[in-house]
């Protein structure tokens, strides 16, 4: 009797234990993270772990700073020009991945939390 009433105790505390414990998504999205430019420090904060905490099909890279946030992937070939100090200021968003641009342009920022279709770098 001693046993099955272990058994039993045993049995409600794992499935208490288990029980509305969801496991986290950690699929990773299509694309790979930007290239961090180098000397870029980024943003240092995390506004997330995986890609699972961004919208749409932004991915969790990290930045220069050793931080992490959502940005748009790069789903093709090439790397996005340097962005050069000194130019216009461009917030607008063209664009929200490389598949959103014309072939052989890829989706890239533009320095003020704007992207724009451009000809990448090989």
């Amino acid at each position: 009797m001693k046993a099955q009433i272990c058994l039993l105790l045993v049995l409600l505390v794992d499935l208490r234990s288990s029980h509305g414990q969801e496991e986290p998504t950690t699929e990773e999205k299509h694309g790979s993270c930007p290239k961090i430019p180098e000397f870029s420090l980024g943003r240092c904060g995390k506004e997330c772990t995986t890609d699972a905490d961004c919208e749409g099909n932004l991915k969790c890279c990290t930045t220069g700073c050793d931080g992490l946030m959502c940005q748009v992937p790069d789903e093709k070939q090439g790397v996005c020009p340097e962005i050069s100090n000194g130019t216009t200021c461009d917030s607008t968003v063209h664009c929200t991945s490389d598949s959103k641009c014309d072939e052989g342009f890829k989706c890239c920022p533009t320095g003020c939390d704007g992207f724009v279709c451009q000809p990448p770098k090989y």
